[in-house]
């Protein structure tokens, strides 16, 4: 099993990041958490169409990384397991709320 930076390094993680550090589909991630939305559901079919299937480590490796970079919006997890739209790349995913001034991630 991979640690994250070991899969970000992969041939998978690099195209994963490609679509993870794009401008127009973080916009859909924040658009999403703001809301009340999965982010993950923004990102799933477009890395489904060109990474393919991904295990349940890789899968989770993006939920991390999604994590990551909501936290630089100024987003944090508010709850696990959230269903997320048929056709997509997870079946469930986090959501997320605003951090408030002065609270960390």
């Amino acid at each position: 099993m991979a640690s994250f930076d070991e899969f970000k390094a992969t041939k998978t993680g690099e195209a994963v990041g490609a679509i993870l550090f794009d401008h127009d589909w973080q916009v859909e991630l924040v658009c999403l958490a703001k809301h009340g939305l999965p982010p993950a559901q923004a990102v799933g079919a477009e890395i489904a169409a060109k990474v393919g299937a991904l295990d349940d480590t890789e899968k989770q490796h993006v939920g991390r990384w999604i994590r990551d970079i909501l936290a630089t919006k100024g987003f944090k997890p508010i709850s696990k397991g959230a269903r997320v739209a048929p056709g997509n790349l997870f079946s469930r995913a986090a959501l997320y709320g605003r951090i408030e001034a002065g609270e960390n991630a």
